[in-house]
């Protein structure tokens, strides 16, 4: 990806929504969730790396992603909109032991970016320790 072209804080956001996509094919094509999310990390650190990234650059002083990418991410991720509708039901039931009602699935596909980009947030990938 050009990032001199795009700026490296809109391949951030790229990246980030092909991470949270990765994650969802992954479940779709049958990988237990932990083994979805090292895909999805992999190739998110890889590609970050390759385009010569640091992932420290994502987070603003308060150690949360940078709004700007954020809302950008955000925006990206509602590209795989359908598989996530497809994807939820699998994570719902891994996590619960039960089947979500489709109102839950609507839910979970509306806020599906919000809450992977605060679960990048909550472990801190990338962040450096105060």
């Amino acid at each position: 990806l050009a990032c001199s072209e795009y700026g490296e804080e809109s391949c951030m956001a790229r990246f980030l929504a092909m991470e949270a996509c990765t994650f969802i094919f992954s479940l779709n094509s049958g990988k237990p969730p932990q083994e979805a999310m090292n895909i999805a990390s992999d190739m998110f650190v890889l590609i970050m790396q390759g385009n010569k990234l640091k992932l420290s650059d994502m987070y603003n002083q308060s150690g949360k992603i940078k709004p700007e990418i954020k809302s950008e991410a955000i925006k990206r991720i509602g590209f795989c909109r359908d598989a996530t509708k497809e994807a939820m039901p699998i994570l719902y039931k891994v996590r619960k032991g039960k089947d979500p009602s489709p109102e839950m699935v609507a839910g979970l596909t509306a806020t599906y970016g919000q809450w992977f980009l605060k679960s990048i947030e909550d472990v801190g990938v990338g962040r450096e320790k105060k």
